[in-house]
C-alpha cells in the first residue's frame, strides 16, 4: 500500500510540476527556467514544513506519500540540472550560473523557513 501511495502521489506531483512549467511558459517566462525555479522553491518550502511537523503529525505512510511521492514528483533537481546545461549549451553562461546558484540558495532557504515556521 505504501508503494502505491508513493506512485499515485508521485504522479500527481509530476503533473503539477508540468502544469507550473507550462503556465510559466504561457506567461512568457521561458527565457529563464522560472517554472522549475518556482517549483523547487515552493516544493522545498513544503518539504521543510512537512519534515518539521514529522511523522508524529502525519503518520508514517502519509508522511512518506507526501515527501517521497508528492514532493519527490513535484521537485526534481534532474529538471534543474537539465535547464542549467541547456542554458550553458546555448552560451548563456550568466543565466546558467545565476539559475544554478540561485536555485540552491532559494531552495535551501525556503526549506529552512518552512521548517522554522512550523516548529515555532
Amino acid at each position: 500500500m505504501k508503494l502505491l501511495g508513493i506512485a499515485i502521489m508521485g504522479a500527481i506531483g509530476s503533473v503539477c510540476r508540468y502544469g507550473v512549467n507550462v503556465s510559466a511558459s504561457a506567461m512568457g517566462l521561458d527565457q529563464w527556467p522560472w517554472g522549475i525555479f518556482a517549483v523547487n522553491a515552493v516544493g522545498s518550502f513544503a518539504m521543510g514544513a512537512i519534515a518539521g511537523l514529522g511523522t508524529q503529525y502525519f503518520g508514517s505512510d502519509l508522511y512518506t506519500w507526501l515527501t517521497v511521492g508528492l514532493l519527490g514528483g513535484f521537485t526534481t533537481f534532474s529538471a534543474y540540472s537539465l535547464d542549467s546545461i541547456q542554458l550553458m549549451h546555448a552560451g548563456r553562461w550568466m543565466a546558467a550560473w545565476s539559475y544554478s546558484i540561485g536555485s540552491v540558495v532559494v531552495a535551501i532557504s525556503a526549506c529552512g523557513l518552512g521548517w522554522w515556521l512550523v516548529r515555532r
